[in-house]
């Protein structure tokens, strides 16, 4: 839809989404070693945050060629299991009584 409206192309869409989403990653990070971020919560970011990348990569690649749109292409499938592997880790860190979210 903005892409539409302003006549983004797609690799500056998906450049400006990967960005933001590596400072969020960056700062999930940061704060999980920090101890200000529950392990869940950690994971769930990773999760999400990680395909997101993956989409902007498949963006970004559309303006490269050669080994460039290879390397992008790579990134973005490395991505995928990376998201996969948290999204599972999350799911298996649900507690039945609903405290996973608390820090400590």
């Amino acid at each position: 839809m903005l892409q539409s409206i302003l006549d983004v192309p797609d690799w500056v869409l998906g450049a400006a989404v990967g960005a933001a989403w590596a400072v969020v990653l960056v700062a999930t990070v940061y704060k999980y070693r920090a101890g200000t971020r529950s392990r869940r919560r950690f994971y769930v970011t990773i999760c999400v945050g990680s395909f997101w990348l993956a989409y902007s990569f498949l963006q970004i690649s559309t303006a490269a060629s050669g080994v460039m749109e290879i390397f992008l292409l790579a990134l973005a499938a490395g991505c995928v299991p990376i998201g996969l592997l948290a999204g599972v880790r999350w799911r298996r860190s649900d507690d039945p009584d609903g405290g996973g979210d608390a820090i400590g």
